[in-house]
């Protein structure tokens, strides 16, 4: 919060952003996208209408008198804090405000009393965090990542040969996990920071909803490795010896698609092309992707339930009034499709 504060109040730096980029630093801003085809400078398309024209002023306003002795002995901190809160801006914003009555406007500050006596004067309201800094930061601190995932994209010369059955080659997602006890082992090999000898794997199965994405008679596929370390510590079954993921990755991609093939035969045979993200490859991809956990966070009881993301914010409400998080981060949490968005969409409407 303070960061984004500090760049609202000080940092005005520019009035439009570049959508898109050519210069290979596309990964620094993971919500844009590139490469770059075309560069308009934002002055042309404010003159021709596509954006509005933005009119910048600069007022400075002299600190009272009565100020002034405490801004003087100061730190450097406190005199911006001192300046910032200057009584005499209150009237200023009074004065700008009468020359747009019918206007929406904003105000943005940094200090909540400031901006609170603000909008008493102005009777107006104001969005602010209802916990306090320290300890709304003290709790998304605590918020732990689960679990490392690896990817395997595969493009296949045929569909998978299933061996419990064709009708699995029709369905959308199929889970090796043949047991509780299994995926206890793979799980509890991966909390001590060993490869898990028999992973849990969730086999996407794009191409048989959607033949379309891939050409005729090919098939795509992708395999997600449940569950894995962020950092390797050893091998539960003693035949890796890396402790890298990028050293140990593709050996790793040899065990899965062994276990691929003990359900599928053949699988190894229709493979065309791969590609392999290891948890590092994915934490790089997006940052968000915390040692490669794609379920937003650890699920167990204290990240759960009314503590999901964490203690005061489970339904679904940030410290922004009017601002709402829903995903795998929130209740019900991961793999349940839309569950926490249909649950959002309910309470808003009061339902």
């Amino acid at each position: 919060f303070r960061a984004v504060a500090e760049l609202q109040a000080k940092r005005r730096l520019g009035l439009t952003a570049t959508l898109v980029r050519e210069d290979g630093k596309e990964e620094d801003v993971f919500s844009l996208i590139g490469p770059k085809r075309v560069d308009v400078p934002w002055k042309m398309l404010e003159k021709d209408g596509f954006i509005a024209t933005a009119h910048c002023l600069e007022i400075r306003v002299p600190l009272p008198t009565d100020e002034r002795m405490e801004y003087a002995v100061a730190d450097q901190r406190l005199r911006f804090r001192i300046a910032s809160e200057n009584s005499l801006k209150f009237t200023i914003v009074e004065e700008l405000l009468k020359g747009h009555p019918t206007e929406s406007v904003l105000i943005i500050g940094q200090y909540l009393e400031q901006l609170r006596l603000l909008g008493e004067r102005l009777n107006g309201p104001v969005l602010t965090g209802q916990t306090p800094e320290k300890e709304r930061e003290e709790l998304f601190r605590k918020f732990r990542a689960g679990p490392g995932t690896m990817m395997l994209h595969l493009a296949l010369d045929g569909a998978l040969d299933w061996k419990a059955g064709a009708t699995l080659s029709n369905f959308a997602y199929v889970h090796i996990a043949p047991s509780f006890d299994y995926m206890t082992a793979a799980y509890g090999a991966a909390m001590d920071g060993l490869l898990p000898q028999a992973p849990v794997l969730v086999v996407g199965q794009p191409t048989a909803i959607d033949p379309g994405r891939a050409p005729p008679g090919k098939h795509v596929l992708w395999v997600q490795v449940r569950v894995l370390p962020k950092i390797i510590r050893g091998d539960a079954a003693n035949i890796i010896a890396g402790r890298q993921w990028s050293a140990v990755k593709d050996a790793y991609a040899g065990r899965v698609l062994d276990l691929l093939e003990a359900h599928a035969p053949g699988a190894r045979s229709k493979i065309i092309g791969r590609a392999v993200f290891s948890p590092e490859d994915l934490e790089q991809e997006n940052p968000c992707l915390s040692g490669g956990d794609n379920l937003s966070g650890s699920h167990h009881l204290d990240q759960n339930f009314l503590f999901r993301p964490v203690a005061g914010y489970s339904r679904y409400r940030m410290p922004l009034q009017k601002l709402y998080m829903c995903g795998a981060a929130t209740w019900p949490g991961a793999g349940t499709g839309a569950g926490s968005g249909y649950l959002l969409g309910k309470m808003l409407a009061g339902a």
